[in-house]
């Protein structure tokens, strides 16, 4: 049975059901967020680093810092000086308070969810949830402070303009999110360098090689590197401890500033041992992080619904003070009603109820992948090499059989009805990479499992199909 979000007013109620192993629900980004300080005197790891739209974002005389409107004194000033911005609650079209005895009904406290924030970080249940949610599981060990933000994407965005000014490069796997080399990247004249991988990832030695060579050439060095360490997307690796050791050690010989994007992280399921649940997720780059060198992004969109756009950075906090200035300047932050329902949803579950929700979400997960998995077992011995997927939402697979770019059979398999994505448009270089790329991302998330063997049976039969022309 699934959890309901009730949202009601005089004349009728929104149902939202939260399922325990499904996506839910999808609502726009809208509005919220104000305020925040900035520290004038930078830490030496940080000047520097900011970029010359962020260096010149700095506090207003009307920002009051970090201020809870449940303190008098600073709700008063706060009061003051948005009373222009703030709606009174007589004139928004939900306030009445739903009042539930069901135990499977969430009631929202309306009045929050049509306003803007009253703190430049977040709507505060759900700021204090992620503070203590992120303190549990990653104890950050250099003070790092949490912002929520409106999903990764956005949050990777601000990330790079906050650190990257136009022709500045930052270094990544060679084959990365897309996303962010097609909409980010390339579009505002940042520069990504490929690091050489393998089964889990770049290599220390491969991005000790990767800057040596940089250096030798005399080209300008990459501040910012950018990772995907668990389910990884495209590859699906889960990077191994001992190589998040070892890289986060050469970004101190490299003084690089680490962007640590996990939306997979809630999405990992062990091929051999049980699922994780909630508390045996393992350790991030933020856990590892004494310099507070590390930006790490979380999301709510993986494990609850991508539809919210939320998720929380936690950082430095003179880098928070700096993102939360562009997020206040460009976006006025996060949606307040998605950020309200969440906060009440987390409460309403406490961590057993969210335990128990990610152990269902593995499991179906880890159903899925072993199925593909095996149907490739089946189908595709010979054909395509790959691994299991232990993380996340694809399969990475590596086309054989004759098959020297996934490209040539797109229009054979679309022919079969069978859908892949080519490997080329995640290489960091770009979409048309000039050479020829055998690699094709499967996923396993949407399609019903009676259809996972058929589609890989059909796979199967058009390279097989290459082999005899």
């Amino acid at each position: 049975m699934g959890w309901q979000i009730h949202l009601r007013c005089t004349e009728w109620t929104i149902i939202y059901t939260v399922m325990p192993h499904a996506s839910i629900c999808h609502l726009a980004v809208d509005t919220c967020t104000f305020v925040c300080c900035s520290h004038s005197n930078l830490p030496q790891l940080w000047a520097g680093v900011m970029s010359m739209p962020a260096s010149a974002k700095d506090s207003h005389c009307l920002r009051i810092s970090g201020f809870h409107i449940d303190k008098p004194a600073v709700a008063k000033t706060a009061l003051l000086a948005h009373q222009q911005q703030v709606m009174s609650k007589q004139w928004c079209p939900m306030h009445r308070p739903l009042q539930s005895t069901d135990p499977s009904v969430v009631c929202v406290q309306m009045d929050a969810a049509q306003q803007y924030n009253t703190n430049g970080r977040g709507y505060i249940p759900l700021l204090d949830w992620a503070k203590q949610h992120t303190q549990k599981l990653h104890a950050p060990p250099a003070g790092q402070q949490v912002v929520i933000t409106s999903g990764s994407n956005h949050a990777i965005d601000m990330v790079l303009c906050c650190l990257l000014n136009r022709g500045d490069s930052l270094l990544c796997d060679e084959y990365t999110y897309s996303h962010l080399v097609e909409a980010m990247v390339g579009p505002k004249g940042y520069n990504a360098v490929p690091v050489p991988m393998d089964d889990f990832g770049m290599t220390p030695e491969s991005l000790d090689k990767t800057m040596q060579d940089l250096t030798a050439k005399g080209d300008p060095l990459p501040k910012v590197l950018y990772l995907v360490p668990n389910g990884q997307n495209p590859v699906s690796y889960i990077a191994p401890l001992e190589r998040r050791h070892a890289l986060y050690r050469m970004c101190r010989k490299y003084d690089l500033m680490i962007v640590e994007d996990d939306p997979y992280f809630y999405l990992q399921f062990p091929y051999d041992r049980d699922v994780p649940g909630l508390w045996k997720l393992g350790r991030s780059y933020l856990s590892l992080d004494t310099d507070g060198r590390v930006v790490r992004l979380d999301s709510f969109a993986k494990f609850l619904a991508p539809g919210f756009r939320l998720g929380w950075l936690t950082a430095h906090p003179t880098f928070v003070d700096k993102l939360t200035f562009h997020m206040h300047g460009t976006a006025l932050g996060p949606c307040s009603t998605t950020q309200v329902m969440i906060a009440e949803l987390m409460q309403h579950w406490g961590p057993e109820g969210l335990d128990s929700h990610l152990k269902s979400l593995q499991t179906v997960y880890k159903r899925r992948a072993q199925l593909m998995h095996s149907s490739a077992q089946q189908y595709l011995q010979g054909l395509a090499s790959w691994l299991p997927p232990e993380a996340g939402m694809f399969m990475w697979m590596k086309l054989e059989g004759g098959v020297k770019d996934a490209d040539d059979i797109i229009d054979a398999l679309k022919d079969e009805q069978v859908a892949v994505v080519p490997g080329r448009i995640s290489h960091c270089n770009g979409p048309r990479p000039a050479f020829p790329c055998p690699y094709v991302r499967l996923s396993f998330v949407m399609a019903p499992e009676e259809d996972i063997p058929k589609g890989m049976q059909r796979l199967a039969n058009v390279i097989k199909k290459v082999q005899t022309t």
